[in-house]
């Protein structure tokens, strides 16, 4: 690869990372060579969370997005009964109620969300993605040391 074009694919990836704080995915919104992703917020954790929104610029570093910290060791304690920034009348994540946390309003663009759907300018979670938050959050996200 030349200069320019070693430039140019940089210049691609960064506009993709900046304007989409999703991380690589195919067109139906589900990310590439993960698998199905389990109602558990390990799983969670390491094939959503940490791959398409605990990114730089996005939920992650010393200034993530409305407070909200999605790295490893911090999720947990940054979603589960906190209060959502946009909407205090909601939790982020109520346990044993997904239809009313935020985070899954957010995920699926429900009318009640401010702003836009996440991650932000797609892809989109495919509905087994979805389908995982849901279940956890349902199952009562219970919070797991480390995560």
């Amino acid at each position: 690869m030349n200069g320019t074009s070693g430039r140019l694919v940089t210049i691609a990836l960064l506009i993709g990372t900046v304007l989409g704080c999703g991380g690589d995915g195919d067109s139906s919104g589900g990310m590439m060579s993960t698998g199905s992703v389990q109602a558990t917020i390990e799983d969670i954790q390491s094939k959503i969370f940490t791959p398409r929104c605990a990114l730089s610029g996005c939920h992650a570093g010393p200034t993530p997005q409305n407070g909200l910290d999605l790295t490893l060791g911090q999720a947990q304690a940054n979603l589960i009964n906190v209060p959502a920034t946009w909407d205090p009348s909601f939790m982020r994540v109520k346990p044993n109620d997904p239809q009313d946390s935020y985070l899954y309003m957010k995920l699926v663009n429900d009318a009640r969300i401010m702003g836009q759907q996440m991650p932000k300018g797609g892809p989109f979670l495919s509905s087994q993605e979805l389908g995982a938050i849901f279940d956890w959050i349902g199952q009562g996200s219970r919070p797991r040391p480390g995560y």
